[in-house]
């Protein structure tokens, strides 16, 4: 573990680093940045100025201060962690850079606040990057990551991707998916950006994006989207892959094609790009259709709606174009039901499909049955959109209005951008928080006055800058989201079942014992190092090593002691967890295998812990082997099966005894399960946390119940000598009767 004046020139295990130049770090006064690949992440951020400061904030529970050693830094800077301030040391006899200058570890996870400040002035004091929690992430100091956290002038992170030309998908509202999208945008993002809320209206948020998310995009492109006027926020579902696997989902495909851009494979649908080599391509027939499967490994997902972009055209033939497929849906995998299907193409260019499922599940396939006239099937990329999660919100998307005329200031970019302070939290306009200087002009939604061709454009040279473009217009224009929030009523739900407040879900994870063989093939007692094996005694002609040598096949692969009692031992030469270990009977005498034994570990060869023992373990056969579990498994250098007794009165013969190490590993089981909450009522915030959003899940089936009407139980009784009876049905246990036969 580094220690403080230690260079660590990249972060140790368990944590992740940001470099001086983050867009997150926030500095005051002036700071000198220099490039050099001496520094951590190549950048050094100084400053020699009383005052001027460093700040970030950013959730987790430790975080370390990578800087510069230097022989000017005579004064330590002050550092504030949640208010509470300590002392920054830079000063060394010798520069040293990427050193570890300050760590603050023990913090309660959570969100943390941090300043730092220089305080004497010409010293030279910097910062080269920041180590946090591998599983934390920095955070502006206005953002949040919940909807019901919102309020003006907060902001809320977002991921959107997109091909070239075309609108893309959201996904991770509240998320940290990627780095930032440049904010000069980009024609093919893949990227996080902020959406910062502009105002709360009769229960709607609005909210607009911190930037141009996408450039070279023309209105009509848009507009074909429905996205001008507003179309729903849906979202998607996993992120751009890289493989097969990743810790959301995993891909399976079932064959592709080479070529000389190499393996098209299945996954490439999914990587965000479409060049030459970014494509699935398969041989298809009716007979031999070609599958997509996506496997979700978390949570189940809602999807209703996909889009298929082609290769380019100098890489695939629209007659391999897909003609004929289907969307399959399944819950384990194995029982698949149809969903969607097409049958006549995709007429050559990217083409949206939705379909009718208000269900979630965690498996969808995607067959090919027929391409557009040729023998296989080329796709450049498939686009899946999902439902969101969330049911207490809906939410769409739009453009900016922009006015009508130059004079127009009846409009979103003049109301939210060119003036508004967000509630005191900003300058209006500031262009370090709406990027709209010197950027593409961002597409509005407004016509123009007396010119139903062209559309008002935004900012780019100026803030208020009022200009108009084309609709067919790409080069240039920009994609600046709106994300209207609406809030519905908050409703969950919690089931009280014998004294315990619980909540249905849909998967659960199980912690199962793994065994893993230690390979070990001595070719004497003491070799290969580091394994030393032993024996109470051995015959000349049977040395230990014979039990552990990987060969138990003839009466000479075996360890024989010349007693029916005695110990065999092996020296791992490091502590090792064995979990199961496996006992196999020689071939060099009949009855000569264990009958009664401990099986034991040590640290010392000195003091031994019996981990199992074993009786009356009789009627071996040659080659037979028998495989036990050690019930509590601990790590020990030394192992030795110590035997009470053989099946024979003069000898012990072991053929092989095999260790295997023992393991854990965590599975997720997509059921459904009850999981206890509390058994005391919850509180609101726990009940919004954990609650059900729908009680169909329970999914409650009609029964009969029948109940004899006698005077054999509490409630019956008989009325006279006739066949006549009363009987009391208990409401609370019998509810919603539909119906009542007596007979």
């Amino acid at each position: 573990m580094a220690t403080i004046g230690q260079p660590l020139t990249a972060p140790e295990s368990g944590w992740k680093r940001l470099n001086a130049d983050h867009p997150l770090v926030f500095y005051t006064g002036a700071w000198t940045t220099q490039s050099n690949a001496a520094f951590s992440g190549g950048i050094n951020k100084y400053s020699n100025s009383v005052g001027n400061t460093i700040s970030f904030t950013f959730r987790g529970t430790k975080f370390r201060y990578i800087g510069q050693y230097n022989g000017t830094s005579k004064t330590p800077a002050s550092i504030s962690i949640d208010g509470v301030t300590e002392q920054i040391r830079f000063m060394s006899n010798t520069l040293v850079n990427s050193v570890l200058v300050y760590e603050k570890t023990g913090l309660v996870e959570g969100n943390h606040a941090v300043v730092i400040t220089i305080n004497a002035a010409n010293e030279y004091q910097s910062i080269q990057g920041i180590d946090i929690d591998s599983t934390g992430r920095l955070l502006h100091p206005y953002e949040v990551t919940e909807i019901k956290d919102l309020v003006v002038g907060k902001r809320i992170r977002c991921n959107y991707s997109a091909l070239t030309g075309f609108t893309g998908n959201f996904m991770g509202l509240g998320q940290e998916m990627a780095d930032f999208i440049p904010v000069a945008g980009t024609a093919n993002p893949n990227g996080d950006f902020y959406f910062i809320m502009v105002e709360d209206f009769n229960k709607k948020k609005i909210l607009v994006a911190d930037r141009n998310i996408q450039h070279t995009i023309s209105w009509d492109t848009i507009n074909s989207d429905g996205i001008i006027s507003g179309v729903k926020f849906a979202t998607k579902p996993f992120s751009t892959l890289s493989g097969y696997e990743t810790d959301e989902v995993k891909i399976t495909d079932n064959g592709y094609v080479t070529g000389a851009y190499g393996d098209y494979q299945g996954w490439k649908v999914f990587d965000g790009k479409n060049g030459n080599g970014d494509k699935w391509a398969r041989t298809v027939a009716a007979s031999n259709p070609a599958e997509l499967t996506i496997q979700f490994k978390k949570s189940k997902q809602t999807i209703n709606a996909f889009t298929i972009t082609p290769p380019p055209p100098n890489s695939a033939s629209s007659s391999e174009h897909p003609k004929h497929f289907k969307i399959l849906v399944s819950d384990n995998g194995a029982s698949w039901v149809d969903v969607f299907e097409h049958t006549t193409g995709i007429g050559g260019s990217r083409t949206r499909f939705s379909f009718n499922n208000q269900r979630a599940y965690y498996y969808y396939r995607f067959i090919v049955l027929s391409a557009n006239g040729g023998s296989q099937i080329q796709i450049g990329e498939i686009e899946f959109e999902s439902e969101s999660n969330q049911s207490n919100f809906e939410a769409k998307i739009r453009l900016l209005s922009g006015g009508v005329e130059s004079v127009d200031k009846d409009n979103d970019w003049d109301r939210y951008i060119v003036n508004s302070t967000l509630n005191g939290t900003i300058v209006p306009g500031d262009n370090a928080v709406w990027n709209w200087s010197g950027n593409s002009f961002a597409w509005t939604s407004t016509t123009l006055k007396g010119n139903s061709a062209n559309r008002a454009v935004r900012g780019n040279t100026a803030l208020a800058t009022w200009t108009s473009s084309t609709t067919n217009l790409s080069n240039g224009g920009g994609f600046r989201p709106v994300l209207e929030i609406i809030m519905l009523p908050l409703v969950k739900s919690l089931i009280l079942s014998n004294g315990e407040y619980k909540t249905l879900k849909n998967s659960y994870t199980v912690t199962e014992r793994t065994a893993t063989p230690i390979n070990i093939i001595m070719t004497s007692n003491s070799t290969p190092s580091p394994y030393v094996v032993s024996a109470s005694s051995s015959d000349p002609n049977y040395p230990a090593y014979l039990a552990f040598d990987g060969v138990n096949a003839t009466v000479t692969d075996c360890w024989v002691c010349p007693s029916n009692s005695g110990w065999l031992k092996i020296g791992l030469g490091t502590q090792i967890a064995v979990g199961n270990y496996e006992i196999e009977k020689g071939y060099r005498f009949a009855a000569d295998a264990p009958k009664e034994w401990t099986f034991e570990g040590s640290n010392n060869d000195v003091d031994w812990t019996i981990l199992d023992t074993q009786t009356n373990q009789i009627n071996w056969t040659n080659g037979e082997k028998r495989s036990y579990m050690i019930a509590n498994p601990m790590s020990f250098r030394y192992y030795r099966v110590n035997v009470v007794t053989s099946e024979n009165s003069a000898y012990l013969t072991i053929g092989a005894l095999n260790l295997l190490e023992y393991g854990t590993v965590t599975k997720t089981v997509n059921a459904l399960y009850w999981e206890t909450v509390s058994t005391t009522l919850p509180d609101s915030d726990t009940f919004i946390s954990t609650g059900m959003n729908d009680i169909s899940a329970l999914n409650r089936k009609l029964t009969t119940a029948t109940i004899p009407m006698n005077d054999n139980t509490a409630s019956g009784q008989a009325l006279g000598s006739g066949k006549m009876f009363k009987e009391r049905i208990d409401l609370n246990k019998y509810i919603d009767i539909k119906k009542i036969n007596v007979k």
